[in-house]
Formats: C-alpha cells, sequence, structure tokens
C-alpha cells in the first residue's frame, strides 16, 4: 500500500516538476521571443533608418550628380567664352596693328601735304611778286613809251601789248596751278605704287589665280597713270619754256623724266641747262643721255654757243615748233 502511495506521489512529483519544467521553458522562450521581437522592431527601426539616409544620400548623390553636369555645361560654356574672346582679342590686335599703319601712313600722307602746301604757298607768294612785277614793269613800258615817242605805237598797239602781258602772267598762274595739281597726282600714284608692293609682299600672287590677274590690272592701271602724268608734266614743261620760265620747265620734265623715259626731254634739259641755267653737271649728265648731241666736257655750259650750228638747230626747231 504504501508503496503503491509512493509510487504515486512519484509520479505526481514527476508529472509537477515536468509541468514545471516545461512551464518554464515555455517562460524563457516566451521571454526569449519577446527580446528577438523587440531586437527584430529594433533592427528594423534601424533598417528603415539606414534606408532614409540611403534615399537622403541617393538625393544628394542625384542632387550632386546634376550640379556636376551644371558645372561641366557652365565650364564647356566658359571654354567657348574664352576661345571666343581669344579670337576676339587677336582680331582686335590684327585690327589695332592695322590702325597703327594706317595712322603712320596718314601721318606720312599729311605731312607730305604740309609740306606741298608749303611750297604752294611760296609759290603762290611768288605768283603775286611776279603778277605784281608784271603790272609795275607793264606801268612803267607804258609811261616810257608814251614819254618817248607817241607815235611810236598807238594806244591800240600799247593795249595789245598790256593784253599780251597780262596773258603771260594769267598763263603762267595757271602752269602754277597745273604743276601743284600735278604734285598731288604724282603724291597719290606713289603711295598707290607703295601698296601694290606691300599687298604683292603680304600675298604673293600664285600664277593663274585671280589675285595675280587682279594685281597685274592694278599694275597695268599705274603705268598707264605714270605714262598720262608724264605727258601732262612735259605739256607743263612746254608751257614754262614758252613764258620764258626756265628754271620750272626744267623742273616740270625732270618730274616727267622720273614716270617716263624720254630722249627729247634729256636734249632738251641739256639745252635749258647749258643756255640759260648754266648748270653745267646737269647739262652734262643729260647730253650724255640725249641721242642728238655730244657730250659736254666740265667748262662747256660757258661756252654753249660754240657747239655746233646742227645740234643746237635741232633743239631750236624742236623748242618752236
Amino acid at each position: 500500500m504504501k508503496t503503491g502511495q509512493l509510487i504515486t506521489w512519484l509520479g505526481v512529483a514527476v508529472c509537477v516538476l515536468a509541468l514545471g519544467t516545461a512551464g518554464y521553458a515555455l517562460y524563457v522562450n516566451s521571454t526569449k521571443r519577446q527580446e528577438l521581437t523587440a531586437q527584430l522592431g529594433k533592427a528594423e527601426a534601424a533598417l528603415t533608418t539606414r534606408q532614409h539616409a540611403l534615399d537622403e544620400v541617393e538625393a544628394q548623390r542625384q542632387h550632386l550628380a546634376q550640379q556636376f553636369d551644371d558645372v561641366q555645361q557652365r565650364q564647356k560654356a566658359a571654354d567657348a567664352d574664352v576661345a571666343r574672346l581669344t579670337q576676339e582679342r587677336q582680331d582686335l590686335a590684327a585690327q589695332v596693328t592695322t590702325l597703327t599703319s594706317e595712322h603712320s601712313t596718314q601721318a606720312q600722307q599729311l605731312k607730305q601735304t604740309d609740306e606741298q602746301l608749303a611750297r604752294l604757298r611760296e609759290e603762290m607768294e611768288t605768283l603775286a611778286h611776279s603778277r605784281e612785277s608784271l603790272q609795275a614793269e607793264k606801268r612803267t613800258l607804258e609811261q616810257t613809251m608814251t614819254a618817248r615817242d607817241r607815235k611810236a605805237l598807238t594806244r591800240a598797239e600799247t593795249d595789245q601789248l598790256s593784253d599780251a602781258l597780262a596773258q603771260q602772267a594769267a598763263q603762267k598762274q595757271q602752269l602754277a596751278q597745273q604743276l601743284a595739281d600735278l604734285s598731288g597726282d604724282y603724291e597719290r600714284l606713289a603711295q598707290d605704287r607703295k601698296q601694290l608692293v606691300q599687298g604683292i609682299d603680304a600675298h604673293p600672287p600664285e600664277p593663274g589665280s585671280t589675285w595675280a590677274s587682279q594685281l597685274a590690272a592694278w599694275a597695268t592701271g599705274l603705268g598707264t597713270r605714270e605714262d598720262t602724268l608724264a605727258s601732262q608734266y612735259k605739256d607743263v614743261g612746254e608751257g614754262y619754256l614758252r613764258i620764258g620760265d626756265y628754271a620750272r620747265a626744267a623742273e616740270a620734265f625732270e618730274q616727267s623724266l622720273k614716270l617716263r623715259e624720254d630722249p627729247e626731254l634729256h636734249t632738251q634739259l641739256a639745252f635749258l641747262y647749258s643756255r640759260f641755267l648754266h648748270q653745267g653737271d646737269l647739262a652734262r649728265q643729260h647730253t650724255a643721255q640725249s641721242p642728238t648731241l655730244p657730250s659736254l666736257q666740265p667748262g662747256d655750259a660757258s661756252r654753249a654757243q660754240h657747239m655746233p650750228r646742227s645740234s643746237w638747230q635741232l633743239l631750236r626747231d624742236w623748242l618752236t615748233q
């Protein structure tokens, strides 16, 4: 009996112990489960925080990428602006160089113009004095002719002589104006020739190119202008010869020879320098280039009248034709 009860109590104790063990295990498992649940919640919260942080980092990355693209675009635009400004600076430098060259050329032309104006003023003053002298000579001649012999010249003849003197003065003034105009044409021709040389130096022409054709046409035009100007200088020199102004006649002939070679002008100049201007060295220079005159020697200027009559006759026929 006692053994059976003992066994029963042992069984009950075992059951209670088993139930306690099972309850404790359940309690431990429940606690661990709660801890794991809490840890899982914390992990999920941490993951959520990290996800937000990653989202913010991604947003910042995209923003920085956009800013980087903008910076690249701005850099490209800045590079283009720098290239454009560099080209503009080079163009401006070229323009400044051109303007400086043009300024120098214009300053030189202005200086030459001032010199021409000074010469023209001197010539005008000389013409004014010459005109006054002619007027005085005219009045003196009229008075002398009237006082000496009233019967020698009629009033009509005196008027005719006065008109001839006045015409000579007017012709001299007209020739001076023509010579001044030709001086301006000569300066412009010299500038055009200089520009032609500069154009050839700056852009050497290729055979058969349009630029070569343009240069050829330009040079031909300059040659025509030189011939025309030489003829005009020669005409002015002949006009001065007709009124007896041998110095200005020689000056005009010398200018004509600078533009175009003319053996006849050498003959004329040799005659003028020998007979009227008494400049033996220049007379010998032009005689050496004359096709009709013998060469002069030192001292021949004072003995020019002893030259062969046939040589001087050629000159005289030419001068009076």
